[in-house]
């Protein structure tokens, strides 16, 4: 294998006691990826988790009473920055750098924007840099509304990233326990 996605659900990266993101867990899947990069296989990761990022954010400076007005999708807005540099100071640590790829399905749609994604994903692989990537929930939330269904829009995402850069394997990290070749559900 050379290339793998690597999709991973905010359940994955929260600490159930504190329901908070659980910094622990991230410097722990950075440091797996890393193992990873220097055995030759690239990697792409697909991270949920910006809400939570926004929320705990907020909870932090003691501005949790935006709770009720803010829509999910401008808790993501807040918790991008966030939730990048949790990646980055994880990754850090191991003296690889990760870029942030924002999405939306629309980009599959516009030939010039898609080709562009498609040269920057590739590019990123090439120098060994990990490309992050999420949709651009302040721009689309689809994946919100879904979500809310039960639905996680990342998978579909991680599939098509996958079919982009023509990857060997896509591994879905869920909060589900198990190993499926399907969805469970």
């Amino acid at each position: 294998m050379k290339r793998l996605v690597v999709k991973i659900g905010t359940g994955n990266l929260v600490d159930v006691t504190t329901d908070t993101l659980d910094v622990k867990k991230v410097l722990d899947i950075a440091r797996q990826v890393s193992i990873l990069t220097l055995q030759g296989i690239e990697v792409v990761l697909v991270t949920s988790g910006a809400i939570m990022a926004g929320k705990d954010r907020m909870a932090r400076i003691g501005a949790l009473s935006a709770l009720p007005t803010l829509a999910k999708k401008e808790w993501a807005g807040i918790g991008a920055r966030h939730l990048l540099n949790l990646w980055g100071n994880a990754y850090e640590k191991h003296c690889v750098e990760v870029a942030q790829v924002w999405l939306t399905y629309a980009n599959w749609t516009h030939e010039h924007e898609y080709e562009s994604i498609w040269k920057s994903i590739l590019s990123y692989l090439r120098f060994g840099v990990i490309p992050l990537i999420n949709e651009n929930d302040v721009v689309s939330d689809r994946e919100i509304v879904l979500m809310d269904q039960g639905i996680s829009e990342n998978d579909r995402l991680a599939r098509m990233v996958a079919e982009m850069i023509e990857a060997d394997a896509v591994l879905f990290l869920t909060d589900i326990g198990g190993i499926y070749d399907r969805d469970p559900r």
